[in-house]
């Protein structure tokens, strides 16, 4: 689900191999290994001012992963699996060594339920066509958050304010930080599961047009205290450590869900076109530690390895581009809503050189992994 929080947020510099049709279906809270997608999805990254990605900047997606163990182990599909793992490892950390960033950051994934993330950046970045996976709801805290999708709505959140993305589009995202200090947003992911919940499909089937209109996305200026109030008991109950049961899980999203119908928005999910390049990015997403082959990745889907090289050639893809912009994507989102080390997140993604995961890391975004959390070296 971690591939949608999308914030779910960064992609790479316009010389990435990825960069033409392929990043238009990249995913940050994409890729969020969540569904986040979803897992998380990623876009490129600029500066806020519109300058060529610099060295200062960050911002996450979902999903959290613990440190892998050998390669041969990962033998079992579960998209949703390393995200358990890797919470668990977060939350030791942040236990053992406790501080003001560590605890403000978070991020939780329930399978077919939904995800969170609490978002902190230190400087304005613009992380363009990020692939957003579920229907999202944020809630700016600091700074100000612009949205623009691709078939041209855009909206732009001040503190206090929401901001309502729908599922299954591409969209630009712009982080800004007027007053110097830092940006600060908090995300609610919605599985899709939810949006066929009998009760819900009958309210918003009764709902006004204007609220059943299929903007990609809609800005909410002034938010409602229930609303508020549910969303963060909603955002409280996925955290593992809640102890809650996804049963009553799914009620908290559906609250919040109603509580937007009341607010005359109908969340929605634009339809999903089959693709090889979905089909791989599925796979590998929940497993990224792994040595993924043409050979293994075309058993999987049940294809010789040349109609599998063929089909995504088709879409403008690779096997390689779309390995490399899932782990990358996974580790910015684990940079920006984790405290693990850089090492670690190498690890979890596939790198057991931490040196060549920051080169790869470089190259994919325009700026080191340590500029990120705002230390970058010289």
């Amino acid at each position: 689900m971690l591939k949608a929080v999308c914030d779910i947020e960064g992609i790479g510099k316009s010389g990435d191999a990825l960069h033409a049709r392929e990043r238009s279906r990249c995913c940050a809270f994409d890729g969020w290994p969540m569904p986040w997608p979803d897992r998380h999805s990623i876009g490129t990254a600029r500066n806020a001012t519109g300058a060529a990605p610099n060295e200062s900047s960050r911002e996450p997606r979902l999903g959290v992963f613990q440190p892998p163990g050998p390669r041969h182990a990962c033998k079992t599909p579960s998209p949703v699996a390393g995200l358990h793992r890797a919470e668990r490892t977060l939350n030791e950390r942040i236990g053992a060594q406790p501080d003001a960033v560590s605890l403000a950051r978070d991020i939780h994934v329930r399978q077919g339920v939904g995800a969170t993330a609490h978002v902190l950046q230190g400087s304005g970045l613009e992380i363009l066509r990020a692939r957003v996976e579920q229907p999202a709801l944020i809630l700016v805290d600091r700074g100000i958050k612009a949205v623009r999708a691709e078939r041209g709505a855009s909206v732009r959140a001040l503190p206090g304010q929401a901001i309502v993305i729908g599922g299954n589009q591409t969209v630009d995202f712009t982080n800004s930080v007027p007053d110097g200090t830092h940006y600060e947003a908090r995300w609610l992911l919605f599985d899709l599961a939810l949006l066929d919940d009998p009760h819900y499909l009958g309210r918003s089937a009764q709902a006004t047009p204007a609220s059943q209109n299929s903007a990609p996305v809609r800005l909410l200026s002034q938010v409602q205290p229930h609303l508020v109030n549910a969303f963060e008991n909603a955002r409280q109950a996925l955290a593992p450590q809640a102890g809650i049961p996804d049963s009553v899980v799914r009620q908290r999203l559906l609250e919040v869900m109603h509580w937007l119908l009341e607010a005359g928005v109908v969340l929605h999910s634009a339809p999903v076109i089959p693709s090889v390049s979905i089909k791989v990015r599925a796979l590998i997403a929940g497993r990224l530690e792994c040595a993924w082959t043409a050979e293994r990745v075309a058993g999987e889907l049940a294809l010789s390895e040349a109609t599998l090289r063929r089909r995504l050639a088709a879409e403008g893809a690779s096997l390689t581009q779309l390995l490399t912009d899932a782990r990358m994507s996974a580790a910015l989102t684990l940079l920006q809503a984790t405290a693990q080390p850089v090492s670690d997140i190498a690890r979890a993604v596939g790198y057991e050189s931490p040196s060549r995961f920051a080169v790869r890391f470089r190259q994919r975004f325009g700026f080191a992994p340590t500029a990120v959390r705002g230390h970058e070296r010289p």
